[in-house]
């Protein structure tokens, strides 16, 4: 996570400390039973004093947001919370980062980022066969003058 993400969570924490909640939903499983609940401390919370759902983010924050800058699709749409993950995602893929740290750094399996991202994973090969093949290139005589 960069430093000033960082410094902005640490100063939000400071100003406003975690709090417990009640047991939730804190590991999504591919199905209902490997699910993992159990309680947790929060640490952003609605004005109302519920946890932040995606509903009240988007609704109040993300997409006024969006609109106050003029961001949007090229169809008018507005992107969606996931699309800045998914952008981020993609970005980082394209740069090089290994799968397996992108995994970690955004609570995904590896096996999941591959499948989900893995014609970025196809390119890059491509990308770094060409660059191999060019740094192991059969060398040219050069002309010597008599």
């Amino acid at each position: 996570m960069p430093d000033h993400l960082l410094e902005a969570i640490d100063h939000h924490e400071a100003k406003y400390p975690p709090r417990p909640t009640e047991t939730i939903l804190w590991t999504h499983g591919r199905t209902i039973e490997t699910c993992q609940r159990g309680p947790a401390r929060a640490l952003f919370w609605s004005p109302q004093g519920n946890l932040l759902n995606n509903d009240t983010f988007n609704e109040r924050a993300w997409k006024p947001t969006l609109r106050k800058l003029g961001i949007k699709h090229d169809d008018g749409t507005l992107p969606t919370f996931h699309d800045t993950r998914h952008t981020y995602i993609s970005k980082m893929l394209q740069n090089g980062l290994p799968p397996e740290t992108v995994a970690l750094w955004v609570g995904d399996s590896v096996k999941e980022i591959r499948r989900t991202y893995n014609h970025l994973l196809d390119e890059q090969v491509e990308d770094h066969r060409a660059h191999v093949t060019r740094l192991t290139a059969r060398p040219v005589r050069a002309q010597v003058a008599a």
